[in-house]
């Protein structure tokens, strides 16, 4: 039971409902799952008896992998010869330990894979106190949902009742496409606010989604944990030979890239640059006062961001707009230059009230296609600056003013350049020159973590290369208006806000007056 680091341990006392795990190969993932199962054994009430019950599931992809991973470290902890051993698939284990001071403890564990069975197929019947995901990001999604429905149902009352349920996981780091990246990462559990409310207030302080990433095997601060029960150099023999991938994944622990290409920004560290997420609701703050600065990417299925930079130098992407259709986030929704920049003032009303917008926002040069020619109708730099003005209520000397990005040629290497510039840099207070917040900026997360990639030109022979501009996919166009906002930011700051006070609410006179003051809590929200 002793703790391997405090990544390891924070997962094992976590007692939010569903709980996850993702580390380098030999990390004690497993172990200190086994730890969890044990724990939250102790949570339960006892029985008339004294005894504190569990039952647990344990699902696998393939029974050899069964046998090789979850069971063999169950039997290190728990030998066959201990309590009541069936022997056959479906396996079976019940234990009966004493903990001093603690009483004594009774856990049933059920051991299965899924091979080519329906999930329900597989655990129709089960009655559960817990179901543990092995290497869950090999199961299907379809496993994770039917598990909720066969939790907490031992011990019956009769037994004491079960005070704590739970999903747990364990999981090298999978590609971005995984579905565990949406429920762990994104911690989108499909429900609506109203719902989700409700769900919240039921569950109280079961609700939630714990997840928990551990340093990778090459990290120096924070070392990586186990490392004490490891042989010296394990990590570095396995460089030995290995593909990037496999690096990135399974010894850094970092999101691999989708299969379709290669990450654009392999400089990006989600638990460096991505602000810290303790709940949904903890969000990367706005620097009070200061104007927030919109970039955005012209098209009709356009995309904005809106960004700060403080005065240490760090660039603060607050948050998106991303036209993703609400019926199917895999597609993109088109949406006009006008409608788009009304949804953009909405956004920052919504989302900003206290922070004025600036007097520039910046856009893709292509946006001012056509302006030069006479009777040419609106473009689209202009129509999206009538709508984000009328949202705003911005007129007279007050408009915001739409500027293409101050980049010649709209070069690609300079626009990547000015995003990897603070990403690799420290500000002071040791911190990264560059963050996203985790809950306003989920797409543009997980473009960082591997969905904006290079993508592969097959050549003949079977040999292939890299494209020299990023593949233009739905996450290309947030990353697009992130660049300009880089450029733009990066020689003009955040910009002015206009004195004649239209501005949203919280933006009125003092907010004109704004400096980059250096009093602000820079670690808030972050």
């Amino acid at each position: 039971m002793k703790p391997v680091g405090p990544k390891a341990e924070a997962f094992v006392w976590d007692k939010r409902m569903i709980t996850g795990i993702m580390g380098p190969v030999g990390s004690a993932k497993t172990t200190s799952c086994i730890r969890k199962m044990i724990q939250s054994t102790l949570w339960q009430n006892p029985g008339p008896d004294g005894v504190r019950r569990a039952k647990w599931g344990v699902i696998r992809d393939t029974y050899p992998q069964l046998k090789k991973t979850a069971l063999a470290s169950w039997f290190t902890w728990f030998p066959k010869e201990l309590g009541q051993w069936n022997g056959e698939a479906p396996f079976e284990h019940t234990v009966s330990i004493l903990i001093p001071g603690q009483g004594k403890l009774e856990i049933t564990v059920l051991f299965a894979a899924m091979g080519e069975n329906k999930v329900e197929d597989v655990m129709r019947g089960w009655e559960l106190t817990g179901l543990w995901l092995n290497e869950g990001d090999l199961l299907s999604k379809s496993v994770f949902t039917y598990g909720l429905g066969r939790i907490g149902r031992y011990p019956g009352a009769v037994l004491g009742g079960c005070t704590w349920r739970g999903i747990i996981l364990d999981m090298n780091a999978p590609d971005v496409e995984n579905w565990t990246y949406d429920v762990f990462v994104d911690q989108n559990l499909g429900l609506d606010k109203e719902i989700e409310e409700s769900v919240k207030e039921d569950l109280g302080e079961l609700f939630g989604v714990g997840f928990y990433r551990q340093p990778g095997g090459r990290s120096k601060d924070p070392m990586p944990e186990n490392i004490t029960n490891l042989p010296k150099g394990y990590y570095a023999q396995q460089m030995i030979g290995a593909s990037a991938d496999y690096v990135r994944r399974f010894i850094d622990s970092l999101f691999g890239a989708t299969r379709r290409g290669q990450p654009v920004y392999p400089e990006y560290n989600d638990e460096i640059h991505c602000a810290k997420l303790e709940s949904r609701a903890h969000k990367l703050a706005p620097i009070p006062g200061v104007p927030i600065t919109i970039a955005t990417d012209q098209d009709l299925s356009a995309a904005a961001v809106v960004m700060q930079r403080d005065h240490r130098g760090q660039v603060r992407i607050l948050g998106e707009i991303v036209n993703f259709a609400d019926n199917d986030e895999t597609e993109l929704e088109q949406l006009g230059a006008t409608a788009f920049g009304r949804k953009c003032g909405r956004y920052c009303k919504d989302e900003f009230p206290d922070n004025p917008v600036a007097d520039i926002a910046w856009c893709d040069p292509a946006a001012t296609a056509g302006e030069s020619a006479t009777g040419a109708d609106p473009s689209w730099r202009q129509n999206f600056q009538k709508g984000l003005n009328e949202e705003l209520g911005r007129t007279g000397n007050d408009t915001i003013r739409v500027k293409a990005a101050p980049i010649p040629g709209n070069k690609i290497d300079e626009r990547l350049d000015a995003v990897r510039k603070p990403m690799l840099r420290l500000v002071e207070g040791g911190e990264p020159g560059f963050k996203i917040c985790p809950v306003r900026c989920k797409v543009t997360r997980r473009g960082f973590t591997g969905m904006y990639v290079f993508s592969r030109i097959q050549l003949r022979g079977g040999h292939g290369s890299w494209q020299d501009k990023p593949l233009k996919n739905d996450y290309a166009n947030v990353q697009d208006a992130i660049q300009y906002g880089c450029i733009a930011i990066a020689k003009h700051g955040n910009g002015r806000i206009s004195g004649t006070g239209h501005h949203h609410p919280g933006s009125g006179p003092a907010a004109t007056r704004v400096q980059n003051v250096k009093d602000y809590d820079i670690h808030a929200g972050g």
